[in-house]
């Protein structure tokens, strides 16, 4: 940026930044009172750019934490679930880790917030886990049960914030734009080779529970939820 020498005043500055990994870029501004400019001299314009939010999001395979059935379905029904598509902010899997720039996630109320929460059975009655007994962890066979979320942002203190990120190899990230895939705890099916995945899809913006292999690395729940 070259100026002529001078005092200048109100000076907004715009720094634009791109994940060449995730694709997702964003504009962030600054403004400064005052900026003086002497001939024949730099002048260092500095600016903190952690302005955006950075959500720690911990990945691995399935270990059995989470939100069981009965939770998501709770959740799912009584927490008013939002896909919000334009959020932009750092996700990294790790504190320490290098962070990406991601796009979208859900929202959606926490527990405390949901008028007879409980892991027992779900808002229509039902307990949809079954006991393993003493071989074996509980279970359920719920999958492919899906409904459809409205996008927004409900912007307010009781809802929580699942970033749209994926494992992408290593310790990077990669962005689901509004997609997610969260481990439950509920083990699904008898045998305990797969779990519960609490997932969202952009199109056609739904939000629900499925499955997948135990080994496969994807996101963990954020505490306290």
């Amino acid at each position: 940026m070259v100026l002529p020498p001078g005092t200048y005043h109100n000076v907004k500055i715009e720094y634009t930044i791109y994940d060449q990994n995730t694709g997702v870029g964003t504009t962030l501004k600054k403004e400064y009172a005052m900026l003086t400019f002497h001939p024949g001299q730099n002048k260092k314009v500095s600016t903190d750019l952690k302005q955006m939010k950075v959500f720690v999001t911990p990945m691995g395979g399935y270990n059995g934490q989470g939100p069981n059935t009965n939770e998501t379905m709770w959740y799912m029904h009584r927490g008013n679930p939002h896909m919000d598509i334009t959020m932009v902010y750092a996700a990294r899997r790790y504190n320490g880790y290098p962070a990406n720039i991601c796009l979208g996630g859900i929202w959606i109320k926490k527990k405390a917030y949901i008028a007879g929460f409980r892991g027992d059975v779900a808002p229509d009655g039902t307990n949809y886990i079954t006991s393993g007994g003493w071989a074996s962890p509980d279970y359920s066979d719920v999958n492919d049960y899906e409904i459809t979320i409205p996008f927004g942002n409900p912007q307010d203190d009781s809802y929580l914030f699942l970033p749209s990120v994926y494992a992408d190899g290593g310790t990077a990230l990669k962005s689901g734009n509004g997609s997610i895939r969260y481990w439950m705890s509920t083990s699904f099916q008898r045998g305990g080779f797969k779990g519960q995945v609490f997932a969202s899809d952009r199109a056609p913006h739904n939000l629900g529970i499925g499955n997948n292999y135990s080994d496969v690395v994807m996101a963990y729940w954020p505490w306290p939820r």
